[in-house]
Protein backbone atom coordinates (compact mmCIF):
# COMPACT_ATOMS: atom_id res chain seq x y z
CA UNK A 1 0.00 0.00 0.00
CA UNK A 2 0.89 3.79 -0.26
CA UNK A 3 0.15 7.35 -1.17
CA UNK A 4 1.28 9.41 -4.72
CA UNK A 5 2.08 12.90 -4.05
CA UNK A 6 3.93 15.24 -6.53
CA UNK A 7 7.63 16.79 -5.94
CA UNK A 8 5.34 19.23 -4.20
CA UNK A 9 4.12 17.06 -1.31
CA UNK A 10 0.14 17.79 -3.18
CA UNK A 11 -1.61 14.72 -3.04
CA UNK A 12 -2.67 13.40 -6.60
CA UNK A 13 -5.64 11.78 -7.34
CA UNK A 14 -6.77 10.29 -11.01
CA UNK A 15 -3.65 7.90 -11.18
CA UNK A 16 -3.82 4.37 -12.40
CA UNK A 17 -1.22 2.03 -10.13
CA UNK A 18 -0.73 -1.27 -11.41
CA UNK A 19 1.66 -4.31 -10.50
CA UNK A 20 3.44 -6.56 -12.66
CA UNK A 21 5.22 -9.80 -11.80
CA UNK A 22 9.00 -10.48 -12.14
CA UNK A 23 7.80 -11.32 -16.05
CA UNK A 24 6.17 -8.28 -16.22
CA UNK A 25 2.50 -10.19 -16.34
CA UNK A 26 -0.26 -7.94 -15.15
CA UNK A 27 -1.17 -8.97 -11.65
CA UNK A 28 -3.88 -5.58 -10.30
CA UNK A 29 -4.49 -2.18 -11.83
CA UNK A 30 -6.45 -0.09 -9.44
CA UNK A 31 -6.91 3.69 -9.38
CA UNK A 32 -5.87 5.96 -6.05
CA UNK A 33 -8.63 6.80 -4.11
CA UNK A 34 -9.52 10.65 -3.24
CA UNK A 35 -7.19 10.50 -1.00
CA UNK A 36 -4.03 9.32 -2.94
CA UNK A 37 -4.01 6.34 -1.37
CA UNK A 38 -3.67 2.53 -3.32
CA UNK A 39 -3.72 -1.01 -1.38
CA UNK A 40 -2.80 -4.57 -3.37
CA UNK A 41 -3.69 -6.88 -0.54
CA UNK A 42 -3.17 -10.17 -0.03
CA UNK A 43 0.14 -10.57 -2.16
CA UNK A 44 2.94 -13.22 -1.63
CA UNK A 45 6.15 -12.58 -1.07
CA UNK A 46 8.77 -11.81 -3.95
CA UNK A 47 9.59 -8.94 -6.82
CA UNK A 48 6.81 -6.66 -8.19
CA UNK A 49 7.08 -3.63 -10.58
CA UNK A 50 5.10 -1.09 -9.22
CA UNK A 51 4.08 1.81 -11.85
CA UNK A 52 1.88 4.97 -11.99
CA UNK A 53 0.38 5.78 -15.07
CA UNK A 54 -0.26 9.19 -15.15
CA UNK A 55 -2.43 9.35 -18.72
CA UNK A 56 -2.87 12.94 -20.12
CA UNK A 57 -1.94 14.30 -16.50
CA UNK A 58 1.40 16.78 -16.65
CA UNK A 59 3.35 14.07 -14.49
CA UNK A 60 6.54 12.06 -15.66
CA UNK A 61 5.55 7.99 -15.66
CA UNK A 62 6.63 6.24 -12.48
CA UNK A 63 8.11 2.72 -12.35
CA UNK A 64 10.14 0.86 -9.37
CA UNK A 65 11.07 -2.74 -8.42
CA UNK A 66 9.72 -3.49 -4.87
CA UNK A 67 10.47 -6.34 -3.30
CA UNK A 68 7.65 -7.58 -0.84
CA UNK A 69 8.67 -10.30 1.70
CA UNK A 70 6.86 -12.11 4.86
CA UNK A 71 7.44 -12.71 8.40
CA UNK A 72 7.85 -15.88 10.00
CA UNK A 73 5.89 -16.34 13.60
CA UNK A 74 8.53 -17.65 16.10
CA UNK A 75 5.21 -18.64 18.08
CA UNK A 76 3.68 -20.61 15.53
CA UNK A 77 6.44 -22.31 13.37
CA UNK A 78 4.60 -22.58 10.08
CA UNK A 79 2.71 -19.43 10.09
CA UNK A 80 3.98 -16.27 7.76
CA UNK A 81 1.96 -12.82 8.49
CA UNK A 82 1.95 -10.47 5.90
CA UNK A 83 3.74 -7.18 6.53
CA UNK A 84 1.74 -4.54 5.31
CA UNK A 85 4.41 -2.35 3.68
CA UNK A 86 4.41 1.42 2.41
CA UNK A 87 5.83 2.58 -1.12
CA UNK A 88 4.84 6.42 -1.12
CA UNK A 89 5.26 7.02 -5.11
CA UNK A 90 6.65 10.68 -6.06
CA UNK A 91 5.54 12.07 -9.43
CA UNK A 92 7.91 14.69 -11.03
CA UNK A 93 6.34 17.05 -13.36
CA UNK A 94 7.23 16.90 -17.00
CA UNK A 95 9.35 19.02 -18.47
CA UNK A 96 7.71 22.17 -19.80
CA UNK A 97 4.85 21.32 -17.78
CA UNK A 98 2.11 23.95 -16.71
CA UNK A 99 2.35 24.71 -13.12
CA UNK A 100 -0.85 23.92 -10.47
CA UNK A 101 -4.18 23.83 -13.30
CA UNK A 102 -6.57 26.96 -12.09
CA UNK A 103 -8.42 26.64 -9.33
CA UNK A 104 -12.08 27.21 -9.37
CA UNK A 105 -12.77 30.66 -6.95
CA UNK A 106 -16.10 32.31 -6.23
CA UNK A 107 -16.03 36.20 -6.08
CA UNK A 108 -18.72 37.97 -4.48
CA UNK A 109 -19.78 41.75 -4.20
CA UNK A 110 -20.36 42.40 -0.48
CA UNK A 111 -22.67 44.85 0.12
CA UNK A 112 -21.59 48.08 2.41
CA UNK A 113 -24.45 46.93 5.15
CA UNK A 114 -22.92 43.44 5.38
CA UNK A 115 -19.10 44.65 5.60
CA UNK A 116 -20.42 47.06 8.10
CA UNK A 117 -21.83 44.57 10.02
CA UNK A 118 -18.92 41.99 10.06
CA UNK A 119 -16.61 44.95 11.13
CA UNK A 120 -18.68 45.87 13.79
CA UNK A 121 -18.69 42.09 14.68
CA UNK A 122 -15.47 41.62 14.07
CA UNK A 123 -15.07 44.48 16.69
CA UNK A 124 -16.85 43.45 19.27
CA UNK A 125 -15.37 40.02 19.26
CA UNK A 126 -12.60 41.27 21.12
CA UNK A 127 -14.58 43.59 23.81
CA UNK A 128 -17.58 40.69 23.91
CA UNK A 129 -17.88 37.76 22.17
CA UNK A 130 -21.55 37.05 22.87
CA UNK A 131 -22.21 40.73 20.96
CA UNK A 132 -20.23 39.35 18.01
CA UNK A 133 -20.85 36.17 17.64
CA UNK A 134 -24.46 38.38 17.35
CA UNK A 135 -23.27 40.91 15.00
CA UNK A 136 -21.51 38.16 12.33
CA UNK A 137 -24.52 35.98 12.43
CA UNK A 138 -26.51 39.35 11.57
CA UNK A 139 -24.05 40.02 8.93
CA UNK A 140 -24.47 36.37 7.09
CA UNK A 141 -28.18 36.89 6.78
CA UNK A 142 -27.05 40.44 5.08
CA UNK A 143 -25.54 38.60 2.17
CA UNK A 144 -27.73 37.66 -0.62
CA UNK A 145 -27.94 34.12 -2.05
CA UNK A 146 -26.21 32.57 1.31
CA UNK A 147 -28.61 30.72 2.70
Amino acid sequence: MGTVRDDGGRIVTGIRVSLEDENSQPIRTIFVDASGRFKFPGLRAGNYRLRAETGGMPYEEYSQIVELQSMTNSDINTSTTEIPQLYDITLRRKKGAPGLPPAVVFVQEIPPAAREEFNRGASSIKKEAAAGIQALKKRLENVPGLF
